[in-house]
């Protein structure tokens, strides 16, 4: 949804055909988990092979791989604390045969662990709310999602989840732990507030249960013949998109000591730049805020978040 205002939904529950590491195959439906074990390469060459519990034929994305628990599901701490887990490059791929995937050396350091493979990462949301206002989600069930699951971000303000749940498509009745989402449950960037999360259920997803953050944006002072700017590395560029010319930004040192409020005077998220009304002369690296993208006002009562692969709360 971009920019809805007033909007209540309730009463509903999303998720993937395939989305669950147990699923079926489905023929022509991308998978997004799948539990395997990790084999030794032949030949003594280095890495692993994947073999999954079922069949797979074909070409398919690696995301990741962690080590899971039949017990314990994604508490590998237990089961793996010095090599729990591997995340593959950008697009990367296998062909698999009968279960049995390329050798990859990546996962040397998994040899003999049983593992949950991730296909897709941080992809698709259950329910995206883009620069939301006065928007309600209640009674709301997902159970699988190549991304996260419930996510406001660009603004907005007023934003409620209550009484929803995400939790594997068998619970509460599954004989054996399962993973639910890929990614976080729930997830706030640069929204302003009033958040309010209440009796809400999250758990088996692959990140954080919560996660609220202020769009936030590392930065180094550089000057040129042209004057003074802020330059912003590759990884974070993408964000600048979401300051436009005249909007009110803080700025921060990196001890999140608050030094300047100014306005941008031009942004350039392709090169990674951007120029401010007031800068701070004695300092080279700063982060960036904008100013009305800070949570304020955020109340999280009588929730149940558990059995995540990171946090309850970020």
């Amino acid at each position: 949804m971009l920019n809805a205002t007033n909007v209540d939904l309730r009463d509903f529950e999303i998720g993937w055909v395939s989305g669950g590491a147990r699923d079926p195959i489905v023929p022509g439906v991308q998978r997004l988990q799948s539990f395997a074990h990790v084999l030794p390469c032949k030949n003594s060459r280095t890495g692993g092979v994947l073999s999954t519990d079922l069949p797979l034929n074909g070409e398919m994305p690696l995301g990741s791989v962690s080590v899971w628990n039949d017990e314990l599901g994604w508490p590998w701490q237990q089961s793996a604390p010095d090599a729990f887990e591997v995340y593959f490059p950008k697009n990367a791929q296998s062909t698999f045969l009968e279960g049995k995937s390329e050798c990859l050396p990546l996962l040397q350091s998994l040899i003999g662990r049983r593992v949950l493979l991730r296909h897709i990462v941080f992809s698709n949301h259950a329910l995206h709310c883009l620069g939301c206002v006065n928007v309600t989600m209640d009674n709301i069930r997902i159970t699988s999602a190549p991304g996260m699951g419930f996510v406001f971000e660009r603004g907005g303000e007023n934003l409620t989840l209550r009484n929803d749940v995400v939790a594997p498509e068998c619970s509460p009745h599954c004989n054996r732990p399962e993973p639910s989402l890929t990614a976080d449950a729930a997830h706030f960037a640069g929204v302003a507030g009033k958040i309010t999360l209440e009796g809400n259920d999250f758990g088996w997803q692959g990140d954080d249960g919560v996660n609220i953050t202020g769009l936030m944006i590392p930065a180094q002072i550089d000057r040129d013949s042209s004057g003074t700017f802020l330059t912003v590395i590759d990884q974070w560029r993408g964000r600048l998109s979401e300051i436009s010319v005249g909007k009110k930004v803080l700025l921060y040192d990196r001890g999140l000591s608050r030094v300047a409020e100014c306005e941008a005077t031009s942004v350039s998220p392709s090169e990674g730049r951007i120029t401010l009304s007031k800068m701070p002369m004695n300092l080279r690296e700063v982060i960036i805020a904008r100013a009305d993208g800070i949570p304020a006002n955020v109340v999280i009562r009588n929730n149940r978040f558990h059995d995540n692969r990171a946090r309850g709360i970020l």
